[in-house]
């Protein structure tokens, strides 16, 4: 069935139902077909052992029960102890010990938590394309000829781990757009860089009129006087150079998403090529908002 044929909800809905493949893709960062990408699950969000914490569990109970063994066949600490240790009544102690091993070499709390994981991770994501369904529709009511593939709703995680540490920055871990092919470049803005820099910096929803600010800005000369004039945050906290290589999409919003104690972790993002003032029209920025808060209950992982 080719796309012009469906209406965004009943595409996005039959997407929804299958959760993944067919040419109306996703797009994950590891593979960028055309509409999602993921990662790996978190504990503390559902209740449920995350999965680096499944695996760990798993490795350290076999580890420890194969350098039991091994204490064990060397009479480690002393052969005194593990001769009362028999004497005890606690013989099966070894036997116990190999079939611990065996079990959890296995990895049966990982291969639990993938399983939680990849039902979450279906149930999250449908419950996304049912909003970004939600939000096709809005624009269809109000763009004539709206092309369904100008559409991108982006995820973005703070990272502060290794090299970030000391230079934190929001790293894309899901893009979702209906189209053939998804070519993202690699856009890892700072705190208040780019329209997600600027709600990460805020910690609130922010709304941006690209399209407009690029129709004013033409050169560089004019650009600076922009930024002398009403600051860094009135041109997104970009350089020239960087403004260009961004201008394209003229009309963004993005909304925090947020740990328990309120703290920011991460955005979700929309953006289109122009038509702002028909976008917010479209109600698309509560949806977002409502999105964003969605997925503040949920780790990472299931994006």
């Amino acid at each position: 069935m080719e796309l012009s044929a469906l209406t965004a909800c009943e595409l996005v809905t039959k997407i929804g139902a299958v959760a993944v493949g067919g040419r109306v893709g996703f797009s994950h960062n590891r593979t960028l077909p055309s509409l999602v990408r993921s990662r790996p699950t978190a504990a503390g969000y559902d209740g449920a052992m995350g999965l680096k914490a499944a695996t760990w569990v798993d490795k350290g109970i076999a580890l420890s029960a194969i350098v039991a063994l091994g204490a064990e066949k060397q009479q480690f600490p002393s052969a005194a102890f593990w001769a009362k240790t028999t004497l005890l009544g606690a013989a099966w102690i070894v036997p116990a010990l190999l079939v611990v091993a065996a079990v959890f070499s296995l990895g049966p709390l990982t291969s639990r938590a993938e399983s939680h994981l990849i039902s979450s991770r279906t149930g999250l994501q449908r419950q996304i394309l049912s909003t970004l369904g939600q939000m096709l529709t809005g624009l269809e009511a109000q763009l004539a000829r709206f092309d369904h593939s100008d559409v991108g709703l982006h995820i973005w995680k703070l990272r502060r781990r290794g090299r970030a540490a000391f230079r934190p920055r929001l790293q894309r871990i899901a893009t979702y757009r209906l189209g053939g092919s998804v070519n993202l470049r690699d856009f890892q803005p700072r705190k208040g860089e780019g329209v997600v820099g600027l709600c990460w910096a805020k910690n609130e929803e922010v709304k941006f009129d690209v399209a407009a600010l690029a129709r004013r800005l033409t050169d560089s000369k004019v650009f600076q006087r922009e930024v002398t004039t009403n600051g860094p945050q009135s041109v997104m906290g970009f350089t020239w150079e960087e403004f260009v290589t961004v201008r394209h999409r003229g009309a963004v919003l993005a909304s925090p998403i947020r740990d328990k104690r309120g703290r920011f972790r991460g955005c979700v993002s929309l953006d289109l090529s122009d038509n702002f003032e028909l976008l917010i029209k479209s109600g698309a920025d509560s949806r977002l908002n409502e999105l964003a808060e969605l997925l503040s209950g949920h780790g990472f992982e299931e994006m």
